[in-house]
């Protein structure tokens, strides 16, 4: 049943919530910014978006695999910094996301935005490639492809489910959300039915469809969440009881 909480109560919600979101976008902020900073400082011909995978950006290494160059100046930073990410979303990621759906089945998806956390993290505990062996052992590659896969699939489900729920709800942003969550099923779909590897596209490019959808939907849900309404009446708000 519902009941009342004082304005100052709410208005510390109301902080909290706000802090939360605030903390989850400089996830993706954070995520872009390394991308970046990576990037800039290799031995020529450089870093290419188009020609370089994502986790070149953190292989320990400096040589020349499969036609590209690997050779990142400070994968420590950049791992350092995927971890930070990662923990970002494991933690402020559930909060947000229950605000709008603490009635239903709240610990699935707490435990969903854990794993997507998770598994950001994992990419920079475990920097390399899924496709090859750049650092350690072909266990370690497993482990990176693993934490890369499971990051990015948890996040598209969320996005996928939370983009449902919104229309149900009336909300047009829902569309936003399923579009996001359904770019890394659909490229990862396609190049399984059709068997061409990358569907053709330079390596660089079909990663960060995949990758980018799925950071991009985080930045999203941080700035489309509900926010909480203000106290109304006599220093009083009705809220839902627990």
């Amino acid at each position: 049943m519902p009941h009342l909480t004082s304005g100052a109560e709410t208005s510390h919600r109301r902080r909290l919530a706000s802090a939360a979101r605030l903390g989850l976008l400089a996830a993706p902020v954070l995520f872009f910014a390394l991308e970046f900073a990576g990037s800039l400082g290799w031995p020529e011909p450089g870093y290419s978006y188009v020609h370089n995978y994502v986790s070149d950006l953190g292989a320990a290494t400096c040589r020349h695999s499969n036609g590209r160059l690997v050779c990142p100046p400070h994968p420590g930073w950049f791992n350092a910094g995927l971890i930070g990410a990662g923990v970002l979303v494991a933690a402020l990621l559930p909060l947000v996301l229950l605000r709008e759906r603490r009635r239903r089945a709240p610990w699935v998806w707490v435990a969903a935005a854990i794993v997507c956390g998770a598994g950001i993290a994992g990419v920079g505990l475990f920097p390399g490639s899924y496709a090859e062996v750049l650092v350690g052992n072909t266990t370690h590659m497993m482990i990176h492809g693993t934490a890369a896969a499971v990051g990015v699939l948890a996040a598209s489900v969320l996005a996928i489910c939370q983009g449902v729920g919104r229309l149900r709800a009336g909300r047009g942003a829902g569309w936003a959300d399923v579009a996001l969550g359904a770019v890394a099923p659909l490229i990862l779909g396609a190049q399984a039915a059709t068997g061409v590897k990358d569907l053709g596209m330079p390596i660089g490019v079909f990663e960060r469809l995949g990758i980018y959808a799925p950071i991009l939907w985080i930045a999203w849900t941080a700035f489309s969440a509900r926010r909480a309404r203000p106290a109304t009446g006599a220093g009083a708000s009705p809220t839902a009881s627990p």
